[in-house]
């Protein structure tokens, strides 16, 4: 049985390395996520001949809801991958730190969706 000391060491590098693993795993969500906002301001096409009025069809709206959703995944995986470092630093738990990253990334984006779906209804000019 390892000592105490040496114990606390293993446990130390193993939740480094699945907090380093994880991270990389979240920017590869993050990377999805871009990709998906990305397609979110394709919605614009769907606004062809329709006039806006207030948020229907607003390019100023779906603009904001694009760079909305860009700047929550951007957040979502720098400021965890941060503060990963940080505790790492100080010797603390990191592994649940890319899970949060992964977490708030997804739910931004669904955020943003749900956001379009309730304002944004693209209708014809007809």
């Amino acid at each position: 049985m390892p000592e105490p000391r040496e114990y606390s060491r293993v446990v130390r590098t193993l939740d480094l390395i699945i907090g380093i693993v994880l991270t990389l795993i979240a920017a590869l969500v993050g990377i999805t996520m871009l990709a998906f906002v990305g397609q979110l301001g394709q919605l614009a096409t769907a606004c062809a001949g329709v006039t806006p009025d207030g948020m229907r069809c607003e390019p100023g709206f779906l603009g904001a809801m694009g760079i909305l959703g860009t700047a929550i995944v951007v957040l979502g995986w720098f400021l965890p991958a941060g503060f990963l470092i940080v505790r790492a630093i100080r010797r603390q738990l990191v592994f649940f730190l890319p899970i949060v990253a992964i977490v708030v990334m997804i739910a931004g984006y669904y955020l943003v969706v749900l956001l379009l779906g309730t304002a944004y209804v693209p209708s014809s000019s007809t």
